[in-house]
């Protein structure tokens, strides 16, 4: 009896810091091998769902770090709602279907800054109580808010393939040949990307099922997160870089003598401009959180803590976000500028036309790609919709 007596007072708490028991927050009660945290700490937050296992958690500082956070999404939706209000009217006229991918990706946009100001509020409330893996409606909330982003950048990268594809109509035929093949398979690959996204997104919600499994499945979780915001950087960049390279090409092919309007070449050079800057965004953004992600997969310790994560994760998405949305938003003062001012010559070279559609002949010969969708640069709007894309 004095055996069992003893062993039970000699239970110690588990060390997850270097340093000491209870991260220092706290003191070790040795009957039970738990921490009892001083007030203010805590053992339970986001994925860390074991009371009484450490006291790293200061639940002040997550109640000021979403509070000052909370602004970055609020702006965020703002943005996005200000695209739709602008957008609405040309989506009437050009009778954009619902699963366009330039209606469903500034959606997914605003699902994912909504869930993040939920987020965020409901920490400032009660950042122990509302907890990822710990309670339902937090739990919901992370989903929406990770996938909402990630998502709606898969869609962004869709956008960006369906106007590289409608330029493949003033290309060479080799080099439209060898874009379309390229868009195709990113195509693909985004689209797999999703249900990798909705599946990873998914896991905390076996922790609410089965919370001393916590360890493994936030391991899993992150460690996929990580590779995916690689995979999908790849994506993205390749998207944007081949936009840009046919910017390039077509403004440096362009008969400069040509009497064409000098309108056109401003709208490419803005759009360049703007893709230029989301590009700029994504190479300095993603890059932290996403070593971020696969540091909190190798080290549990890490990830007890992600609590202190999800606010700069606000930051970085919603610097990633908001780039997207301004790049293909229209200004409510410009007008519209339609691609079919310029002709492909029997090899691939761009015809100048000085009088926009002033032959009909010639209008009858150019391919229609504005009947649908369209990207606008801020300043104009050149329509694109490329009928192969969606084949």
């Amino acid at each position: 009896m004095s055996d069992s007596s003893s062993n039970a007072e000699n239970k110690t708490c588990k060390v997850y810091f270097p340093t000491e028991a209870c991260s220092g927050n706290g003191v070790c009660d040795t009957n039970t091998g738990m921490c009892i945290c001083n007030k203010g700490w805590s053992a339970i937050g986001d994925l860390s769902v074991i009371d009484g296992a450490s006291c790293s958690i200061n639940l002040n500082a997550l109640k000021i770090m979403n509070s000052v956070v909370i602004v970055f999404p609020i702006l965020h939706f703002l943005v996005c709602v200000r695209y739709f209000f602008l957008r609405w009217k040309t989506w009437k006229q050009s009778k954009v279907a619902w699963n366009d991918p330039v209606m469903i990706f500034p959606t997914y946009l605003i699902i994912s800054a909504t869930s993040w100001v939920i987020y965020c509020t409901i920490k400032i409330v009660d950042s122990e109580y509302f907890s990822i893996g710990n309670e339902i409606f937090a739990t919901v909330i992370f989903f929406f808010f990770a996938y909402g982003t990630f998502g709606g950048v898969l869609v962004f990268v869709e956008v960006l393939l369906k106007f590289l594809v409608a330029q493949t109509k003033i290309m060479s035929s080799g080099a439209r040949e060898r874009t379309q093949k390229n868009c195709m398979w990113t195509k693909k690959g985004v689209r797999g990307l999703h249900i990798f996204c909705v599946i990873t997104f998914i896991l905390p919600l076996f922790i609410l099922k089965y919370p001393d499994a916590v360890e493994p499945i936030s391991g899993i979780l992150f460690i996929n997160t990580g590779i995916f915001a690689i995979v999908l950087t790849y994506y993205l960049i390749f998207a944007l870089s081949s936009i840009i390279k046919e910017i390039n090409t077509h403004l440096k092919d362009r008969d400069t003598n040509s009497t064409q309007a000098d309108q056109i070449i401003r709208t490419l050079e803005d759009l360049r401009s703007k893709l230029s800057k989301a590009k700029a965004t994504i190479y300095s953004q993603v890059p932290p959180p996403t070593l971020a992600y696969l540091m909190l997969g190798f080290w549990p310790f890490l990830a007890r803590n992600c609590s202190y994560l999800w606010p700069m994760i606000a930051i970085a998405a919603n610097n990633v976000a908001i780039p997207m949305i301004l790049s293909v938003t229209l200004n409510p003062a410009s007008k519209t500028t339609n691609i079919k001012s310029e002709k492909l010559s029997t090899n691939g070279a761009i015809l100048p036309r000085t009088n926009v559609g002033a032959s009909p002949d010639l209008d009858k010969s150019m391919p229609d790609v504005s009947s649908q969708a369209s990207l606008d640069d801020g300043k104009n709007m050149i329509k694109v919709t490329p009928a192969e894309y969606n084949e």
